[in-house]
């Protein structure tokens, strides 16, 4: 993905600097630059449109194969560029194609025939569960956990998104119970359906009175299950952990 990234965003990159440079000179000696600033502004609308139409599904993660696979990349590559019969840059080329292309099966194979089948249950504070099913769902049980911290949504971004990516890769999440009608809770189930596949988010019906930071978490959440097209479900009484 580091060369697809630089094949792509280093010459957008750099007509921005050179762009943006032109634009600071210019100004800085009263040169008229109005077609600099027309032209950068344009540019940037430009490259806003065309971030907008990235999508989560774009993105490809493999789960953790273990150190042994990591480590093993390296040195082969090593190996490859320092033979000595590997001299020429089309030898070498396809030699690192093939590395590449053995890598991804290997990480492909992992997934498939290790993480996909196994079942796998882990429990945080007994307050949320990540569980994956023998039928290959990834089901998440929020009992309250996301409502004692203070941001949830950094909660997810930097504990329980690393976690479901190292452990998981990019299997989706079947569904979010939340157990309890929180901001916590609705700040973090809005999170994960933002930056992961998500199929479906439940939550039982509540009797207590939401605060007005609570309506608003609620509506926020309402809004990205609608704008992803998310399942949503209640239900009459809370879910059995």
């Amino acid at each position: 993905m580091t060369f697809l990234g630089n094949l792509l965003f280093a010459p957008i990159l750099t007509i921005f600097l050179i762009l943006s440079s032109l634009l600071l000179f210019t100004q800085l000696l009263n040169i008229p630059n109005d077609l600099l600033a027309q032209a950068l502004d344009y540019f940037t609308h430009l490259w806003h449109a065309i971030l907008k139409t990235g999508s989560n599904d774009w993105i490809i993660t493999f789960a953790h194969p273990g150190k042994i696979f990591l480590v093993t990349i390296p040195i082969v590559l090593l190996f490859v560029l320092t033979h000595r019969k590997i001299k020429t840059h089309n030898a070498r080329v396809i030699a690192l194609t093939i590395i590449l292309g053995l890598s991804i099966f290997g990480l492909v194979g992992y997934q498939k025939l290790y993480v996909e089948t196994k079942k796998h249950k882990i429990c945080y504070q007994d307050k949320l569960t990540i569980e994956h099913t023998p039928d290959r769902k990834l089901i998440i049980i929020d009992n309250g956990f996301f409502a004692q911290k203070k941001t949830a949504e950094k909660t997810v971004a930097f504990e329980i998104k690393p976690y479901l990516t190292k452990t998981y890769g990019q299997i989706p999440i079947a569904e979010i119970k939340l157990l309890h009608a929180a901001p916590g809770s609705f700040a973090a189930a809005k999170e994960l359906c933002s930056t992961c596949t998500v199929h479906k988010v439940s939550l039982p019906y509540f009797a207590d009175k939401l605060s007005t930071f609570g309506v608003k978490k609620y509506f926020e959440l309402q809004e990205i299950l609608q704008e992803k097209n998310i399942a949503f479900e209640r239900y009459a009484k809370k879910f059995e952990n």
